[in-house]
């Protein structure tokens, strides 16, 4: 016989209170189309909907280039504030 078992293979984030379809919204899913599992992330406003795939092995370059262009962000807007 079979064993089964129920698998979470996707995760909305967005802002308290608004619906899941607002723009601010990101759906992050683990999907596969044969060649191995990887993330999508995906947002949609009136205008446009677009869709970011990442595999495991290229995200934490992914997410240091980002963690690093948000400190890029920060340093500059503190810079501009004095």
């Amino acid at each position: 016989m079979s064993e089964f078992k129920a698998r979470v293979l996707s995760v909305n984030v967005g802002v308290v209170g608004e619906p899941i379809f607002d723009e601010k919204s990101t759906l992050i899913a683990i999907v596969d189309e044969g060649g191995g599992e990887f993330l999508e992330l995906t947002q949609s406003s009136d205008s446009a909907s677009g869709s970011l795939r990442f595999d495991s092995v290229e995200w934490p370059a992914v997410r240091e280039a980002i963690d690093q262009m948000f400190a890029n962000i920060s340093e500059h807007e503190s810079f501009s504030k004095r």
